[in-house]
């Protein structure tokens, strides 16, 4: 496994070329990229003014999120497909091997069976075109309860309802494994245990909030990871390391962790916490003093 700067998960706002240089800078190996903005990149000027900043620098991609929404209504899906060709292009180009799709954790209008069979149906037709570029789909869910509470159906909410989805999905999708969303999701040590090399698309490792309850945990309750913390890191560290797990690992909290933190003292702490899973030793936070940056002064840094 290998040092990955996930931006969006840490609510960094910056310029693409300011994040290679943090990852750079902090000895990271991979990247997650926002595909979205790549996509409009490429569409307006081009594939090569679109990827020139991340191939010069000899960043690696870890993943990116689909910018394909499964839930969508038909034609609205359709129109989304039509991006297909431009965004295989583009991961060709940077040679990107790994995807992710977030399962939404309820739905409006569709019952669960319902919704099961739709995202089936269109995640077989991504799932293929994605195979045949080499480059595999990673499911991931959202178990926070302010995420799902009230909704008129419930859908990908747990680990079981995950493992169950993914299991009829094939073997051209697999899991991210984020420890928060496991733990509060009703997943267990034991089911971690029983995930395979292959399984696993991508990790992502933070910890629940301390007086967080399991049964309410909500979407600002991500922490950085404790030695003591609620969610058992080690032993997933542990396991990564037994099967030999060799794709990117992300280190996160919620945004709102990391007020008033400039954008390399973030990156610095995270690069902090890496060292110590490298080291064989399960992370303690040494929280940095806060450098009262205003939200205005984090806009102009990225505008």
């Amino acid at each position: 496994m290998y040092r990955n700067l996930s931006p969006q998960l840490l609510g960094l706002a910056a310029r693409q070329s300011e994040l290679i240089e943090l990852v750079l800078t902090y000895g990271f190996r991979g990247l997650d990229i926002d595909m979205s903005d790549l996509l409009n990149r490429a569409t307006s000027g081009g594939l090569d003014s679109a990827t020139c900043y991340l191939k010069s620098g000899g960043v690696e991609i870890g993943t990116f999120d689909l910018p394909i929404d499964l839930s969508v209504p038909d034609a609205e899906f359709q129109t989304a497909l039509e991006q297909l060709p431009m965004l295989l292009e583009l991961c060709e180009s940077l040679k990107v091997t790994r995807a992710v799709v977030t399962l939404r954790a309820t739905n409006e209008q569709r019952s669960f069976q319902e919704n099961f069979e739709i995202h089936q149906t269109r995640l077989s037709t991504l799932a293929t075109k994605f195979e045949e570029h080499g480059i595999r789909i990673g499911l991931a869910f959202q178990a926070a309860h302010d995420l799902r509470d009230d909704a008129n159906y419930e859908f990908v909410n747990t680990v079981e309802k995950l493992l169950a989805f993914q299991q009829t999905a094939g073997q051209a999708t697999g899991i991210v494994l984020d420890t928060w969303d496991w733990i509060v999701g009703g997943g267990t040590i034991e089911q971690i245990r029983a995930l395979t090399k292959d399984q696993i698309v991508a990790v992502r490792i933070s910890d629940l909030a301390a007086g967080a309850a399991l049964e309410s945990a909500k979407s600002t309750d991500h922490i950085l990871p404790v030695a003591d913390g609620q969610v058992p890191i080690q032993n997933v560290l542990d396991h990564l390391k037994e099967i030999e797990y060799d794709g990117p690992l992300s280190v996160y909290a919620s945004p709102e962790a990391f007020s008033g933190f400039k954008r390399d003292k973030t990156v610095e702490l995270i690069k902090g916490l890496h060292q110590a899973i490298e080291n064989g030793t399960c992370p303690v936070v040494e929280e940095p003093a806060s450098e009262e940056v205003t939200e205005d002064q984090e806009t102009a840094d990225a505008s």
